[in-house]
């Protein structure tokens, strides 16, 4: 443990103990980035780009949406002179959908929503992945910031980072948050990672309260750590979370209006979650 650095030299340190996180992983000359576009994914992108210039991006999204991910994750690729494989997920119809879904559900061992929706795009990636290959991700990095509103809510008006810290830490000691535990388990022939996780980096931001790290707007220390990257590129976005942003809330909605498979009517897709892990 180290003395909290002044709140100006956050964003050095950040970029310094997330490019350190990322070279002590670092373990394949081709390493893969499941990547959105978002501040999170790009913090990670602009670091592994500069310790690997063979770098694979790949970037989900659903046949009837063009999100505002893809979109990002395409300008930012081609920005930088790197191969974007974008997935797009046909819409086969609910009955498609659900045997999807039925067999994310058992690979995870879970029901729950946000568990299920998150891993289930990642089915159609993992395919595409080279064998071999160290699949990097920005998973954890929304529970470090306390993106979520109700955190904000929570947190947003103490000062003092204590029970912030406490609060963020309890949440990364559970491998189930955001879906983490249920991603290793897709690509459960690869090598999964995510810098977010790093103890050290855990440390830096536990160090900060939820205002110094959100305000004067969301996660400010990222861009100014980047900022050389932001100013080619103006793509900073405010979070939005993959189910809702990419459509994928919507499309598990479709399930429930089906009888041949919803035929126990049930009002809330989980139910329908839950019915197929029990089974």
């Amino acid at each position: 443990m180290y003395a909290r650095p002044k709140l100006n030299r956050l964003p050095y340190e950040f970029k310094r103990i997330l490019r350190k996180a990322t070279e002590q992983r670092l373990s394949c000359d081709r390493p893969v980035l499941l990547f959105s576009g978002g501040t999170d994914s790009l913090a990670v992108f602009w670091t592994l780009l500069e310790l690997s210039p063979k770098l694979a991006t790949y970037t989900f999204r659903l046949e009837e949406k063009v999100s505002q991910d893809s979109r990002a994750a395409n300008a930012a690729a081609a920005h930088w002179g790197i191969v974007n494989y974008p997935i797009v997920i046909k819409d086969g119809g609910a009955k498609n959908t659900a045997e999807e879904v039925k067999r994310v559900v058992r690979k995870i061992g879970s029901a729950r929503k946000t568990h299920v929706e998150c891993a289930w795009p990642f089915i159609h990636i993992e395919p595409r992945i080279p064998e071999g290959a160290q699949v990097w991700c920005g998973i954890n990095a929304d529970d470090l910031y306390g993106s979520a509103r109700s955190v904000a809510t929570t947190y947003g008006k103490d000062a003092s980072p204590r029970a912030f810290a406490e609060f963020r830490r309890k949440l990364l000691a559970d491998e189930k948050t955001s879906a983490w535990e249920a991603l290793g388990k897709v690509f459960d022939k690869s090598e999964v990672v995510s810098p977010y996780r790093d103890p050290e980096l855990i440390d830096l931001m536990c160090k900060y309260s939820w205002g110094e790290l959100n305000r004067p707007r969301q996660k400010w220390f990222v861009v100014e750590a980047f900022r050389k990257q932001y100013e080619q590129l103006a793509i900073y976005r405010r979070n939005d979370n993959l189910q809702c942003g990419s459509g994928v809330r919507d499309r598990m909605a479709l399930m429930l209006e089906d009888e041949s498979v919803n035929n126990r009517k049930h009002k809330k897709v989980q139910q329908l979650y839950k019915e197929w892990l029990d089974e």
